[in-house]
């Protein structure tokens, strides 16, 4: 088994700190233009459900380990990403969004998941 120093790790994380940044910097287009990254916009594009997906396996593992962390902003944009694409199940992660916010005293998301299970409630979508 390999052991890593104090300083591997920091250098490591430095590293993945500068690719992320690089990653989620705008891009400038032919005419200058600056552009979002395209890691930050293809998912949306491919119109797929892999990051929904993704997302619920994350809030998942982090709920397994005790981590709770933002979770009430986590379970707010994917309540709306789920309203979003018409996918059911965003009322539990709004209810969750809920609970947590009252549990750990996360507020800063408050107003948008009492808009979202007002919506979800209502039956409309003025998302789309």
């Amino acid at each position: 088994m390999t052991k890593f120093t104090t300083a591997d790790v920091v250098r490591h994380d430095e590293e993945r700190f500068k690719a992320q940044a690089n990653q989620s910097a705008p891009c400038r287009s032919a005419d200058g233009l600056t552009q979002p990254s395209p890691s930050l916009t293809l998912p949306r594009l491919e119109g797929d459900e892999d990051g929904v997906r993704m997302m619920k396996e994350s809030l998942a593992r982090q709920a397994r380990n005790n981590l709770y962390i933002d979770r009430s902003a986590y379970c707010s944009l994917l309540a709306g990403e789920m309203q979003r694409r018409g996918l059911p199940g965003a009322q539990e992660f709004v209810g969750e969004g809920l609970s947590c916010m009252e549990r750990f005293g996360e507020r800063h998301f408050e107003s948008e998941l009492h808009r979202l299970r007002d919506e979800l409630a209502g039956g409309s979508d003025r998302r789309k």
